[in-house]
């Protein structure tokens, strides 16, 4: 919220009046404050087909030149070029020409006069009304360094600093690993297909995890997280705030890993 009418007021009537000056300054600033509230318009009316445009390829462009320069950073093996990246790749379902243009953009960021902060700066600019943009680069990048279930300090250390950039907390960058981890983690256990009673309770939390919530939660409170997330990371949503529509399939890969999470609450509660 805007209280810059407040201050500037407050302090513009004290300088002038003194202590009468401020309460007169400070209900001035309450009506400047409230005009300039309802005569600005929607965000969603300020994103301009040009702006559009260029937040897309800003994003596509940051994410993998960056993914390039992550695993170059790593000290982590692969058996070929696009191995680190594949995880992220193999969940966007890229059309062939797109895979083509991302893995150029991969080689990019591994050389080593790629410039990191200036590439995140252009993607920070062009994204920085767009939280839900930023915050699903950055799953981006911990989704390749996670892959192999560790995050070296060196990739620790280079995502935190992305964070910082993006004006991103330290609990910011915690709950994101801690996210992404036990998205992993649930889909391994579904997939080995072993449903003993240790591995049901281990997915179970893992679903709670999922929709950031716990087990303590009433069953109203697990319905608004549920709605909370599936209308943060909404495909259609990112898609008109400047997610590339060929990154289309990473928005639904997470709609569907919060509903299968939520959908294995209600089972369990019977709800």
């Amino acid at each position: 919220m805007n209280h810059w009418g407040k201050i500037i007021g407050g302090f513009g009537g004290y300088l002038v009046g003194g202590p009468i000056g401020i309460l007169i300054g400070l209900m001035l600033g309450i009506l400047v404050d409230k005009y300039v509230k309802t005569t600005k318009p929607p965000s969603f009316t300020q994103v301009s087909p040009q702006a559009l445009v260029r937040i897309r390829k800003e994003f596509f462009a940051a994410s993998f030149s960056t993914l390039g320069h992550l695993y170059r950073s790593s000290g982590k093996s692969e058996d070929n070029r696009n191995g680190y990246a594949g995880h992220v790749l193999n969940r966007m379902k890229l059309p062939e020409e797109k895979w083509r243009e991302a893995l150029l953009l991969y080689d990019e960021g591994k050389k080593q006069e790629f410039a990191l902060h200036e590439m995140v700066g252009k993607f920070y600019v062009a994204c920085r009304d767009k939280p839900a943009l930023m915050e699903m680069f950055v799953e981006i990048l911990l989704y390749a360094a996670l892959a192999d279930g560790t995050i070296s300090m060196a990739e620790r250390n280079i995502i935190l600093n992305i964070c910082y950039q993006l004006d991103f907390s330290n609990s910011d960058y915690e709950r994101l690993v801690h996210v992404i981890k036990t998205e992993y983690h649930h889909a391994k256990l579904q997939g080995s297909r072993t449903y003993t009673k240790k591995a049901k309770k281990a997915m179970l939390f893992d679903a709670y995890a999922v929709l950031d919530t716990t087990p303590e939660a009433s069953d109203e409170e697990v319905k608004r997280a549920y709605r909370r997330l599936t209308s943060k990371h909404h495909p259609d949503k990112l898609v008109s705030k400047g997610l590339p529509e060929e990154m289309l399939k990473l928005a639904e890969v997470k709609t569907r890993e919060i509903r299968a999470a939520y959908e294995q609450i209600r089972q369990t509660r019977g709800t």
